[in-house]
């Protein structure tokens, strides 16, 4: 079986450039898939392939049980109104899909600049015993935001959240 990585949300095409290995991005917005997808083809990129689809989906119907080794998650929409937090992708259930997705030992990376989204995140991570989380001390792939956010002198927050297969 092949094994994916996979970038969720804005700028994942980005991620193509810097790896060799089959990439899988998705997106909702049909403005950011129709750059990444300009970007892939114009860099002439076999290794990444584009779903126009809300990520949540995507992991929790398309991908196979165990099939990707390393998700990225690299700045979600934090959705900072209150009234806006049910849209967040970073809830329990989403984590649950992307368990499954996961193979043995994989990991999800996820990158924030918006420190009371990353105690959130890091909050529901700590409450499910199926993820360790681990240090996000790797190179991780680039990406629009990340550029955006370095260049202002942001901080920017990393988790990395480690599979934890139950014990029989």
């Amino acid at each position: 079986m092949r094994r994916w990585f996979v970038s969720l949300r804005a700028g994942a095409a980005d991620a193509g450039e810097e790896f060799s290995r089959d990439r899988t991005a998705a997106q909702s917005s049909a403005h950011i898939s129709a750059q990444s997808r300009h970007t892939g083809q114009s860099a002439t990129l076999d290794n990444v392939r584009l779903l126009r689809m809300e990520s949540f989906y995507a992991v929790r119907y398309l991908l196979p049980a165990e099939s990707v080794e390393r998700f990225y998650l690299l700045f979600p929409d934090p959705w900072p109104k209150r009234r806006h937090h049910r849209r967040r992708i970073v809830t329990p259930d989403f984590l649950g899909s992307i368990h499954a997705a996961l193979e043995k030992n994989g990991s999800i990376y996820i990158a924030t600049d918006d420190v009371d989204y990353f105690r959130k995140i890091k909050e529901i991570a700590e409450s499910d015993p199926s993820f360790a989380i681990g240090d996000a001390d790797v190179d991780l792939p680039p990406s629009k935001f990340g550029r955006i956010f370095r260049e202002k002198g942001a901080p920017i927050q990393w988790l990395e959240l480690r599979k934890i297969s139950p014990v029989k």
